[in-house]
């Protein structure tokens, strides 16, 4: 599971930059699944010489993350409290900058859910986005809201779904609201509601 910012990447463009963070799970023979790590990366996946993530420092519960990315092919994470980054990132080939995603990724493996961690709710604050130099409130762009459903089935290589049940999601995502404690001073709450087989 990963959940992360980018720029591009809209119907398909294959131009995208991001940075987030992503959860792994490891196994170990005797004692099975080990707790889940979570690590801040940066990727530039449409570029052809160094499409993968790269991945820096490890985050838990409770961190507080800095994330942003630029034009044309900037990333950026700070962890707030211990100050610890990954400096400015720029690489690869220039994101189209057409769009902008705010998203949390399923992880391929669906037997992984039930490990990773209960996050319930979460309110992201202070969000924004920049367009030459001045900040414009998220509510006040085109957007749209997507929500996870369970998957149901999957195709042939098990990676794609191909049905879902939408009376399951993963997660959810409340309305853009104002906050007035934050500049920027929009705020909304990504809620997780469901961990794997028969488990909520």
């Amino acid at each position: 599971m990963s959940a992360w910012i980018g720029l591009g990447g809209n119907n398909f463009d294959p131009y995208l930059i991001q940075a987030g963070t992503a959860a792994f799970q490891y196994w170990d023979p005797i004692h099975g699944y080990q707790p889940p790590v979570y690590r801040t990366f940066v990727e530039n996946p449409g570029d052809s010489n160094d499409p993968g993530a790269h991945y820096f420092f490890n985050v838990s519960c409770n961190t507080h993350i800095y994330v942003r990315v630029d034009s044309p092919n900037c990333m950026f994470l700070l962890d707030i409290d211990t100050q610890v980054s990954t400096t400015n990132k720029c690489y690869g080939h220039d994101t189209s900058g057409l769009s902008g995603e705010a998203l949390v990724e399923r992880s391929r493996n669906t037997a992984d859910y039930p490990y990773f961690a209960r996050f319930n709710s979460v309110t992201f604050h202070g969000v924004a986005i920049t367009d030459n130099g001045h900040y414009d409130a998220m509510y006040q762009v085109p957007h749209n809201q997507d929500q996870a459903d369970l998957c149901t089935q999957y195709d042939q290589t098990g990676e794609r779904c191909t049905g879902f049940d939408t009376t399951k999601p993963y997660a959810t995502t409340g309305a853009i609201e104002l906050d007035p404690n934050e500049n920027p001073n929009d705020m909304y709450t990504v809620t997780w509601k469901y961990y794997g087989p028969n488990r909520t």
